[in-house]
């Protein structure tokens, strides 16, 4: 199993999603890999991903918008996933 991870401009708490899902993963029974990707063209979320050690890969998919993101997630073997948004507040 996936997770994919879809990020833009990552805000700082994604670090703390990515070691919870990490966490989550070494409990599951089935062999499960975070995938993070970032729709931020700049990669703001490039230097994070390393930090973490076991089932994390990154992606960078620059292109903008939600459409391409998650298209990049499709590419990147996430048949079946389970999707989640990481980005920062507005308010």
């Amino acid at each position: 199993m996936m997770v994919a991870v879809l990020t833009y401009r990552p805000p700082q708490d994604l670090a703390a999603v990515l070691l919870l899902l990490v966490r989550q993963a070494d409990r599951c029974a089935d062999s499960v890999e975070v995938l993070v990707v970032d729709n931020d063209p700049e990669a703001g979320a490039r230097g994070l991903v390393p930090a973490f050690t076991g089932p994390v890969r990154y992606v960078h998919e620059p292109t903008p918008g939600i459409a391409a993101a998650r298209g990049a997630s499709m590419l990147s073997g996430a048949c079946g996933y389970v999707y989640s948004e990481c980005r920062r507040s507005t308010e």
